[in-house]
C-alpha cells in the first residue's frame, strides 16, 4: 500500500496530458460562445494537476518530500534567472540602467506579493504562480509530515481534507457566489494562489491517495464518467449565470471524478497512451514537471 501512489497510472498520465492542452484555452480565449464554454471545460485542469501532485504525496516521507521540494524549487530559480535576464533587457531598451532594475526587484512589498499570491516581480510571470505555489506547498507538506512523525503520528489527512474543502468554499464564495449575486467576484489574486487553490486541491488528492485502496481494482468507472459530464455540463450553467470566474464547482468536481477514475482504473485502455510521446509531454517545464515527474520521483 505504501508504494500504491508511486507507481506509474497510465490513465493519470493521460488526464495529465489533456489537461496541459487545456490550460492553453485557458490563456488563449477562442472567438463566440464556443470559446467561452471551451475556456469553461478547461478549468478543471489546475485543479487537477494539484490534485495529481497531493495523490502522489500522501504516504511520502520528508526525503521524498524535500527532493520534490528541490528540484521545483530549482526549476523555479531557473525560470526566474531567464526572466530576470529578460527584464534587465527591457529596461536597457527602455533607457534605464539594469542595476536599477535590479534594485527595484528587492523592494519588501515584492516579498510580501510572492508570500501571499505568488506572484514575482518579473516580466511575463503571471503563469509561474503555478510553480511558486507548488514550491511553497511541498514545503508546508514536508514541514508538517516532519513534525507528525516527530511526534510518532500519521498527517491527519482526513482533518486536512475538511480543512481543503472549507478554503474552497471560501475561494467559490468569493468568486463564483459573488458573481451569482449580480455582484463584482474579487481580485483573482486573492483567489488564485497556494492557499485558496493550490493546498485545498493537493490535500484533497492527498486524502483521496489515502482512500484509493477502497476504489483500486474496481473496472466500472461508467458512473464516474457520467459525473465527470454531469460537472462539465453544471461548469457551463455556472459559466452561464455568474459568468467568467478562476474557479467552478463543476471544474473542481470534474477534476476529483478524473481522478477517482484514474485511481479505480490506472491502466489506460487508449493504447496510444503508453507511446513515448504522451508521458514526453508531461517534461513541459512550465506545466507539467510539477505535476508529473516532479511529484514521481
Amino acid at each position: 500500500m505504501a508504494q500504491r501512489a508511486s507507481r506509474r497510472n497510465e490513465t493519470l498520465d493521460l488526464m495529465k496530458c489533456v489537461a496541459i492542452y487545456s490550460v492553453i484555452f485557458l490563456h488563449i480565449l477562442l472567438p463566440g460562445p464556443i470559446g467561452q464554454a471551451v475556456n469553461c471545460l478547461a478549468r478543471f485542469a489546475v485543479p487537477l494537476f494539484f490534485l495529481s501532485s497531493g495523490y502522489f504525496s500522501w504516504n511520502s516521507d520528508g526525503r521524498t518530500l524535500a527532493r520534490r521540494a528541490g528540484r521545483t524549487g530549482r526549476l523555479l530559480l531557473e525560470v526566474c534567472a531567464f526572466l530576470l535576464a529578460f527584464g534587465c533587457v527591457l529596461a536597457l531598451r527602455r533607457g534605464e540602467a539594469a542595476a536599477a532594475y535590479l534594485r527595484g526587484r528587492l523592494d519588501p512589498f515584492f516579498l510580501k506579493e510572492i508570500l501571499l499570491y505568488q506572484v514575482l516581480p518579473l516580466p511575463y510571470a503571471w503563469p509561474m504562480w503555478f510553480l511558486t505555489s507548488l514550491f511553497f506547498i511541498y514545503l508546508l507538506w514536508w514541514a508538517m509530515t516532519a513534525a507528525a512523525r516527530r511526534m510518532g503520528k500519521k498527517l491527519p489527512l482526513g482533518a486536512l481534507a475538511a480543512l481543503a474543502v472549507g478554503l474552497l468554499a471560501i475561494h467559490l464564495s468569493l468568486g463564483e457566489v459573488r458573481g451569482l449575486l449580480g455582484l463584482s467576484p474579487v481580485n483573482s489574486l486573492w483567489l488564485r494562489n497556494a492557499w485558496l487553490d493550490g493546498f485545498p486541491f493537493f490535500a484533497l488528492g492527498a486524502w483521496m491517495g489515502e482512500r484509493g485502496e477502497k476504489l483500486e481494482g474496481k473496472q466500472r468507472t461508467a458512473p464516474l464518467w457520467a459525473g465527470v459530464v454531469l460537472c462539465a455540463l453544471l461548469s457551463l450553467l455556472e459559466r452561464k449565470l455568474a459568468g467568467s470566474v478562476d474557479l467552478y464547482l463543476g471544474s473542481a468536481l470534474t477534476a476529483m471524478l478524473l481522478l477517482a477514475i484514474a485511481i479505480r482504473s490506472p491502466e489506460s485502455p487508449v493504447p496510444c497512451s503508453k507511446r513515448p510521446s504522451v508521458s514526453a509531454a508531461g517534461g513541459s517545464p512550465f506545466i507539467c514537471s510539477p505535476s508529473t515527474s516532479l511529484s514521481t520521483v
